[in-house]
């Protein structure tokens, strides 16, 4: 997952979607497992 939001804001920083000093809100619906408990882990 944070692979995941790790190269989205690569993408719009790329796109100039955001500048410096932005502040970005993440939320997802996944829900944890015990695979995952990290799932909503704040970043």
């Amino acid at each position: 997952m944070e692979g995941n939001i790790s190269r989205t804001m690569d993408l719009m920083k790329t796109k100039e979607m955001v500048k410096p000093r932005d502040v970005v809100l993440v939320v997802s619906d996944s829900t944890p497992t015990i695979l995952n408990p990290t799932a909503f882990q704040a970043i």
